[in-house]
């Protein structure tokens, strides 16, 4: 929804912060360390003090439980697992905690002596959003000076209201290739002509795409059409 919870572990509260409003909403808890939210608003929230989580509804700011963990001293990063149950992260106790949404233990995992984190350590946060656009460069080396780029083609998955768009340079040596002018942004079905006046030994090519709210686009393939100049000699071994 776009708010950011934080756990203000020495002012003994969670808090939520609405970037629209610039506002605050706190909320009292012993001792808060490590946060998690799911990709449905719920929040686990460790309190270090109890040895507990801390569960809260995010889009109604509702608490809807404590779940007390067994055999764990100091609770300090807690992450949802791909099958759905979270983990603990115990610095007293050494070990991790897992346990199911409904704050089910299932199991304990020795991890060595005072594991600290609180990051997004099974990489479930990363997965609860999508990145919609991004731009990738790639360069290559025909081995030949003065080769001609002609056109450029591609395989990818764009999703509705998505898009691609292409563009190359070349240089007959890599630091010439930073130099070297663009050639204009083509957005068209593939392959793009980037135009015969596209000439060196290193090829450069861009490709720029954006996907919606829900979906990004997946590059599946890249290829370059070129020639050798017309006056070629073999590159010495």
């Amino acid at each position: 929804d776009g708010n950011v919870w934080i756990a203000n572990s020495w002012c003994y509260q969670l808090s939520k912060f609405n970037p629209n409003t610039q506002r605050w909403t706190n909320f009292s808890e012993p001792v808060p360390r490590g946060v998690a939210v799911t990709s449905e608003g719920i929040l686990y929230a460790t309190n270090w003090n109890n040895s507990q989580v801390v569960k809260y509804d995010t889009r109604t700011n509702r608490k809807l439980g404590n779940y007390s963990l067994p055999n764990t001293r100091g609770p300090i990063g807690v992450s949802l697992g791909d099958d759905g149950n979270l983990w603990t992260i115990n610095y007293y106790s050494w070990n991790a905690t897992k346990f199911s949404q409904s704050g089910g233990f299932i199991r304990h995992a020795g991890v060595g002596r005072y594991p600290y984190t609180y990051s997004d350590m099974t990489g479930a946060a990363l997965r609860t959003f999508t990145i919609s656009s991004g731009t990738m460069t790639r360069r290559w080396d025909t081995g030949f000076a003065n080769s001609r780029v002609h056109k450029v083609a591609w395989e990818a998955v764009i999703p509705d209201g998505g898009s691609i768009k292409i563009r190359a340079r070349a240089g007959n040596t890599e630091a010439a290739v930073q130099d070297a002018r663009w050639t204009q942004w083509q957005t068209g079905s593939s392959p793009a002509d980037v135009g015969d006046a596209t000439a060196g030994r290193f090829i450069e090519v861009q490709v720029q795409m954006a996907g919606n709210n829900n979906e990004r686009p997946e590059l599946r393939n890249l290829t370059v059409h070129w020639s050798r100049p017309y006056n070629w000699q073999r590159p010495e071994d």
